[in-house]
């Protein structure tokens, strides 16, 4: 399986972990939380070690669409449903949070990574959404965020979110934690945890901290309750000219084999024309889930299932990871 995003940027090709090592904090997996944690934890002083079956990046983190949004797939009503509206609004809080952390890695480390913050459009598909949105809209105006409602068209624009290159700047955020202290060893697949120690297939790794950061892949390491969901994209060429404005949902389905919602992904203003993306058939999704992800809502969302690059979303924590997802709100 391929990834456009993965296909235009080259791997750094570390070398696999051969001897038994000690490390402040062992991290097993190399996607956004495994790599946000290492750098900001490197960055405050502790000597972090990556361990990754395949390469950075080469899962979720670099097989989504590249959006950078706050909450959850939901809507808010939707969410505050689902999770009530504490813990609806702490995950739009925390979602938010990651969209600044992104602002300041990109303006800290310098990378390149086709940024823009052009907002996303929530379309309602029918009469019952259209009402979720408008009230969604309403509630979180009180939060001070930014939202414009277009009922001609049945959306809502949320103005603060944006869009990115994820394997662009999840490798060169890879970079920046190595240059901070931390080591990332690719082909190092972990075949047990405990609190202390992760053991791969040629080496055994002592840590103070063992944080598990595999997404979709953490019932072979830890007893979550994560399991992984399937969605699809295509992209078209590369087009020479803006086709929408920004990220947009629509016309969201429900049901197996209902056709999956319009995905489309805008290029970033003043940058290469990035493709534009659609998604296709889905199986037994749930309602409102994205294409995208972080990585994904794991634990700030408990007993959903994952998606591929979220948002962080991003969060997975426990030595699960919840921490350091925030760190890093990238792809939802």
């Amino acid at each position: 399986m391929t990834s456009i995003w993965l296909d235009e940027v080259a791997p750094d090709n570390r070398r696999a972990l051969e001897e038994n090592m000690t490390a402040d904090v062992a991290i097993v997996g190399a996607g956004i939380a495994g790599i946000a944690t290492a750098y900001h934890l490197a960055r405050a002083g502790a000597k972090p070690v990556v361990l990754e079956a395949r390469t950075v990046a080469d899962a979720a983190s670099g097989r989504n669409a590249g959006f950078l949004l706050a909450g959850v797939a939901e809507n808010f009503v939707a969410a505050t449903r689902r999770y009530g509206e504490a813990r609806a609004l702490r995950i739009w809080r925390f979602t938010r949070h990651n969209q600044d952390l992104v602002r300041e890695i990109v303006a800290r480390e310098g990378i390149a990574c086709d940024l823009a913050w052009n907002g996303s459009a929530q379309i309602a598909g029918d009469d019952e959404e259209w009402t979720d949105v408008r009230e969604s809209a309403d509630r979180l105006r009180k939060e001070s965020v930014r939202v414009l409602l277009v009922p001609e068209e049945r959306a809502a624009i949320y103005e603060d979110d944006g869009e990115f290159h994820p394997v662009r700047y999840l490798r060169a955020l890879a970079g920046a934690a190595v240059a901070a202290g931390a080591r990332i060893y690719d082909r190092t697949r972990a075949i047990a945890v405990t609190t202390s120690e992760v053991r791969t297939e040629r080496a055994r790794v002592r840590a103070s901290v063992v944080v598990v950061c595999v997404n979709a892949y953490s019932q072979h390491l830890v007893p979550l309750r994560v399991r992984p969901v399937r969605g699809q994209m295509l992209a078209t060429a590369p087009v020479g000219r803006r086709v929408f404005e920004r990220p947009a949902y629509a016309n969201r389905a429900t049901g197996i084999g209902a056709s999956a919602p319009t995905v489309v992904f805008s290029p970033a203003d003043g940058g290469t024309p990035r493709p534009t993306k659609k998604s296709v058939k889905r199986s037994g999704r749930p309602r409102g889930s994205r294409i995208s992800s972080s990585a994904s809502s794991v634990s700030a969302v408990p007993r959903r299932t994952s998606r591929t690059a979220g948002r962080a979303s991003w969060a997975f924590r426990t030595t699960r990871c919840r921490t350091s997802a925030g760190s890093t709100a990238e792809c939802s």
